[in-house]
């Protein structure tokens, strides 16, 4: 909704999916306005009619970067272009009977399935750099294990996206260091 800032009236309403309303699709997190006054926001089509409204066909959910113009023209690109490399099979994660984790040194989860659409995180602002470039982060519908840290820039062609995955240490196999064992009491022992 474009307001009038003066007074609030409503001076028009802008959408960038047609003249139609399509009451399944959301603005997914809060709008980012450029030094030049273009807004950026992301956007999310689900399928209330599927048991996971975020699962369906790429006719009833998608996911997009949307760019809205001063002049009230609109521009968008899915996430899934903007994603390229997102797998179509995801790999689950080791079952709690398996505990430590990992089983073994080598071990991989058995588990594995569809990962679903690339789409936008919800309650994600784009953020906008100094020289226009946007980014974003992307996920994958089936799995919170595989996402992304996306650069856009300003015409919203892609200039990198940057997976997540097998980034962070997650503890698994790593050893106490000998410094931190408790002494013992009352006998100044490490």
């Amino acid at each position: 909704m474009q307001l009038n800032r003066g007074d609030g009236k409503l001076l028009a309403r802008i959408n960038p999916f047609g003249s139609t309303v399509d009451p399944n699709t959301y603005v997914a997190g809060p709008l980012s306005a450029d030094s030049n006054g273009t807004i950026y926001y992301n956007a999310l089509r689900i399928d209330p009619k599927q048991a996971d409204p975020f699962t369906g066909t790429s006719t009833t959910v998608g996911s997009w970067l949307v760019q809205v113009n001063p002049d009230s023209s609109t521009n968008m690109v899915s996430f899934g272009t903007l994603i390229p490399d997102a797998p179509a099979t995801c790999i689950g994660r080791f079952s709690n009977g398996q505990l430590p984790w990992p089983p073994t040194p080598t071990a991989m989860p058995t588990t594995m399935f569809p990962c679903g659409i690339a789409r936008a995180g919800v309650n994600v602002a784009p953020a906008i750099a100094p020289d226009g470039t946007i980014y974003t982060v992307g996920k994958v519908d089936n799995s919170p294990r595989y996402g992304w840290v996306i650069a856009v820039n300003r015409d919203l062609t892609r200039k990198w996206d940057k997976s997540m995955r097998n980034l962070f240490a997650d503890g698994c196999g790593v050893l106490i260091p000998i410094q931190f064992r408790a002494r013992r009491a009352g006998k100044g022992q490490v």
